[in-house]
Order: structure tokens, then C-alpha cells, then sequence
């Protein structure tokens, strides 16, 4: 009888099954959220980029900006946050052709990448394509000021999304453990989630077409 009391509560599975798409829902919003927050942010980066307003009487429709916008952003990068990240290992400051991530480095504000995708890029950033989870930790301060300044309740995030994930894969090394990608398992699961975008180009593969007198 004591046996019987200690045991378990049984899970249905269809409660289980209900409790997997109602995960799967939540990340699907969070991903939308992810892409309207940077919509926003190009749009006030680009509003910047214009320059301050004029220094006579403000007219009909027009008024001040606060100084709370960093960079200008290219008006062709919006669409999908998760296209728009840079190769891992390329210099941000280069060309300025992702000066919204040095915004993001400098401001407060949230950026607009789910975690999976920002433990991907911290991964492959790395020479060795590895890295322990107390780089990863590193890597997203360094990286973000949302980070820095907001609280540590973010790294429960990244140890659950590191274990959500299949695409990420512990692997133990001789100083202990550290993370890698399996970029095979990462593009197949982007590819159900985002059939309409065409994949990430491999890290550090230029993007340049197809010769025509190619294949």
C-alpha cells in the first residue's frame, strides 16, 4: 500500500501530446515577437539616420527624437531576425553592415533573436566550434547590454534552451564539458518552422550565385 502511494501520478498521453503544441505555440509567438521588436528597431534606427530634426519651430506632424536610438540599420534587413545575423566570426564594425547589433551591444533594449539562436551564433563564433556553458554565459554579456544590465534569470533560459533543443549536443572534453552545434538537425528543424525562408548560408560561406554557366 505504501508502495502505491509513492508511485508516480500517470501522465495521459494526450495531456502530454496537449502540453508539446501548447511549447510549440509559445515559441512560434515568441518568434513573432522576436521579428515585430526588430521591425521597431530599424524603423527608430532609421528614423536616426535622418539626421536630428531641423533647429526652426517644429511644423505640422513633426517632432524631436529622444536620444535613446543607436545606429542606423539597412532598410533591406528586415524580414526574419534569424537571417539577418552576420557569420559567425565577421567583424561587426566592418562596412557598417550590421550597425543595429552595435545598438543592441550598447542599449538596454531586448534583442530581437530567439535564445537558440543566439547560443547557435555564440557557438559558432568560436574558433573550435565549441564552447562551455561559462563562455556562452560570456558571450551574451559581452555581446548585448540587455544582458548585462537585466537581471541573471536569463541563464536559466539559456541551460533550458540548450537542453530543449536537439541541434545542440553536449559533448565531454578533457577540461569538462562544452557545446556544440549540429547544424544538420538546426537547418532541418528551421526548415519546419520557417518554410518560407530559405536557409541560413553555411558560417563563413560568402553568399555569392551560382555561376549561370554552372550547374
Amino acid at each position: 500500500m505504501a508502495g502505491a502511494r509513492d508511485s508516480p501520478p500517470r501522465r495521459e498521453p494526450g495531456e502530454v501530446a496537449q502540453c508539446l503544441r501548447q511549447l510549440e505555440r509559445i515559441q512560434e509567438l515568441e518568434q513573432q515577437l522576436a521579428r515585430e521588436r526588430h521591425r521597431l528597431g530599424l524603423l527608430q534606427a532609421q528614423l536616426l539616420r535622418r539626421g536630428p530634426p531641423s533647429t526652426g519651430p517644429p511644423g505640422k506632424g513633426q517632432a524631436g527624437l529622444p536620444p535613446i536610438w543607436g545606429p542606423a540599420a539597412p532598410p533591406e534587413a528586415e524580414g526574419d531576425p534569424e537571417m539577418m545575423l552576420p557569420p559567425p566570426g565577421h567583424p561587426w564594425e566592418r562596412g557598417g553592415l550590421y550597425p543595429e547589433l552595435e545598438y543592441y551591444r550598447l542599449s538596454t533594449a531586448r534583442p530581437p533573436y530567439t535564445y537558440a539562436t543566439l547560443i547557435r551564433w555564440a557557438i559558432l563564433e568560436s574558433p573550435q566550434r565549441q564552447r562551455p556553458l561559462a563562455e556562452i554565459y560570456h558571450w551574451f554579456s559581452r555581446r548585448f547590454g540587455f544582458f548585462r544590465h537585466n537581471t541573471r534569470t536569463w541563464k536559466n533560459a539559456v541551460r533550458h534552451n540548450l537542453s530543449l533543443h536537439k541541434c545542440f549536443v553536449r559533448v565531454e572534453a578533457a577540461r569538462g564539458a562544452v557545446w556544440t552545434v549540429d547544424e544538420a538537425e538546426f537547418r532541418r528543424k528551421r526548415g519546419q518552422r520557417y518554410p518560407r525562408y530559405p536557409q541560413n548560408p553555411t558560417p563563413n560561406t560568402p553568399k555569392h550565385p551560382k555561376n549561370p554557366g554552372g550547374e
